[in-house]
């Protein structure tokens, strides 16, 4: 938000509206605020607004898979931007509770989000999410176990495999996976 540093009441009123809409119980006032968070958002409105997008994105089990995913997608848009005043470490936990869920969309949005992680951060603190990949990677690609809509050309959520095959740590090279070996 372009706001020149003089304007510190007109900031803290755009930061209270931002988040109102967040706490909105309706999805689209949310997801609104989440989109704009993402994309142009500056360094003080995030880390402003921080505590309440991790509520969104990790911690608050009421809201719809479609708030989450979006939540999820612009956490990680703020995390690259701006990583140093996040511990994505704590995230784990929380990640791991995601891991378990069955609609595909979420899954894919938090692998993108464990991927941009590891990638930018290290994995340190994301250790006990492999079983769990492995896991997803078994029900697609083993057991068939994907809804029509996630189906291209007859392989199942091929977007969420990759993801989680490029995010999984390399059983042939130790040293430059990305995620620990859980052996």
């Amino acid at each position: 938000i372009l706001t020149p540093e003089s304007y510190k009441e007109l900031f803290v009123q755009i930061s209270h509206s931002i988040r109102n809409d967040l706490k909105s119980t309706n999805d689209i006032y949310t997801s609104l605020a989440l989109a704009m968070i993402g994309s142009c958002a500056n360094r003080d409105l995030c880390e402003n607004l921080k505590p309440d997008l991790i509520r969104l994105a990790l911690e608050d089990t009421q809201r719809s898979i479609f708030v989450k995913k979006k939540a999820l997608l612009c956490l990680l848009r703020v995390y690259r931007k701006f990583k140093d005043f996040f511990e994505p470490q704590a995230w784990g936990v929380a990640l791991s509770t995601i891991f378990e869920h069955r609609q595909l969309g979420l899954l894919l949005a938090a692998t993108s989000l464990l991927q941009g992680v590891v990638s930018l951060g290290g994995s340190v603190g994301f250790e006990d999410l492999v079983p769990k990949m492995i896991k997803i990677l078994e029900r697609l690609v083993l057991q068939n176990d994907c809804p029509q809509e996630y189906l291209y050309y007859r392989t199942p959520n091929p977007w969420l495999q990759i993801c989680l095959l490029y995010t999984s740590p390399s059983p042939r090279d130790r040293q430059k996976s990305r995620m620990p070996s859980s052996a």
